[in-house]
């Protein structure tokens, strides 16, 4: 289970934390979602119970993921069925000849900051600071912290995302409560009109 939450970020603000010096980058991270669904709107495929359908790549490997996603104040809560693929195109092939129509690109490239043990390591926290684009003409920044483990209480993971947050100088009353598809495409519906 991951439980996270992010704080949209001015490039000015991201700049600030990837230049400071005590900002130390563990590892850098690029990743390249394509989702699908056999429903036009994420709302419509939620009512309809489906699992939000996501293939990544990230570096030399390829992943298939069924993801349950529940947003409450700010704070995502997610259980992914993950797998790694072989074949990216058998795969999705396989999901069009399925019904599933992609619906939505994300690019992310992220630093992440920290990564450290909680709940006597049965959890662990990480921070990141990341750039989204949607491939076109959208480019967000933003802190995402999470806290993930098998069997993590909600309650506690969530403490930990908000006590990560304001190491970092933000209140959990800044969290972002869209998600990315939101954030990424909520133009994109009035210029097709």
């Amino acid at each position: 289970m991951e439980f996270e939450g992010k704080v949209l970020l001015t490039p000015e603000q991201y700049i600030n934390i990837i230049s400071s010096p005590e900002t130390k980058s563990i590892k850098k991270l690029v990743k390249f979602d394509t989702y699908y669904s056999k429903f036009p709107s994420s709302k419509i495929a939620k009512e309809y119970g489906e699992s939000l359908t996501r293939i990544r790549v990230e570096s030399d490997k390829s992943y298939l993921t069924l993801k349950h996603r529940e947003v409450i104040d700010g704070f995502e809560t997610n259980v992914e069925n993950e797998t790694q693929i072989e074949n990216v195109n058998i795969l999705k092939q396989l999901l069009t000849e399925s019904g599933y129509a992609e619906t939505f690109k994300k690019y992310k490239t992220s630093f992440l900051l920290e990564s450290y043990k909680v709940l006597d390591n049965d959890g662990e926290v990480h921070v990141e600071l990341e750039t989204i684009s949607n491939g076109k003409d959208k480019i967000l920044y933003a802190l995402e912290i999470e806290c993930v483990g098998e069997d993590i209480d909600p309650k506690y993971a969530k403490q930990c995302v908000i006590d990560a947050f304001n190491s970092y100088g933000f209140s959990s009353k800044k969290l972002e409560p869209k998600t990315w598809r939101e954030l990424l495409t909520e133009n994109e519906k009035e210029n097709n009109n």
